[in-house]
């Protein structure tokens, strides 16, 4: 049975690779990992880390490959439709909950906070793992969608701890914003990987996808790395009130 992860196009190449020249009639195939360009003297493979971006120039998909070699490819199917192909094909989301410590855990399991605090990571993941665009992608994690979901969830752990409105329940919250500042500080640096993948030129840009996708990996472990201290704030309202005031530093 054929790999439907496959995507082949037949049609002319020329260019370089590696001081290797590459002319002539080819097939194109891409992969989950890269291409491979096809000719009568053999096969040359190309990891999709060492493209930097393509340029639709024409007919031609021109591949920037990293280093300054390039190959242009003329495929009969069409330049829009291989430029396409790439995108779906090079530009695939991480898996960016794999070696998460504390996600999954058993205590994680039964603890609704834990799930409130990746519930928008989560949803945000799934909602670009349905979208075929890179671009598009990267709009679904959007960095300031993900600050405001962010701190409703801590809002709803805080009244969810302390019923009463008052000091008690304020000074959970500013507790729990403590505990995720290295979290809003990794999304706003998705942020800015999502704003400089908007403005990198062609020839850059598959360069940007894997500069935002290492940005929402490190978002998804800060998440990770906070919940330690997320869940020790939230115990800490658990206890008496005069300790609780202690723990805070807002007692006598």
């Amino acid at each position: 049975m054929p790999d439907e992860r496959i995507a082949e196009f037949a049609g002319g190449v020329s260019g370089t690779v590696r001081g290797r020249a590459v002319a002539g009639e080819a097939t194109v195939r891409l992969g989950e990992r890269g291409l491979a360009i096809v000719v009568d003297r053999g096969e040359l493979r190309l990891p999709y880390g060492r493209l930097d971006g393509w340029v639709v120039e024409g007919a031609a998909v021109s591949l920037r490959i990293t280093g300054g070699d390039a190959v242009a490819i003329v495929p009969s199917g069409g330049a829009l439709a291989l430029a396409e192909a790439l995108g779906a094909h090079a530009c695939v989301l991480p898996e960016l909950t794999r070696g998460l410590r504390t996600m999954g855990s058993s205590r994680a399991r039964a603890d609704s906070a834990q799930r409130a605090l990746f519930a928008p990571l989560i949803s945000a993941r799934r909602r670009a793992a349905r979208m075929r665009d890179p671009a598009r992608r990267i709009m679904a994690l959007d960095a300031e969608e993900l600050r405001t979901e962010l701190a409703a969830a801590l809002s709803g752990m805080a009244s969810g701890r302390i019923r009463q409105p008052g000091p008690e329940r304020r000074a959970l919250v500013a507790a729990l914003e403590d505990a995720v500042l290295p979290l809003r500080a990794a999304i706003a640096t998705l942020g800015t990987a999502a704003e400089a993948h908007a403005r990198a030129p062609e020839p850059r840009r598959l360069a940007a996808w894997r500069e935002w996708t290492e940005s929402a990996r490190r978002t998804f472990a800060a998440a990770d790395a906070c919940w330690p201290a997320v869940r020790a704030a939230l115990e800490g309202a658990e206890q008496p009130a005069s300790r609780w005031r202690r723990w805070t530093r807002s007692g006598p």
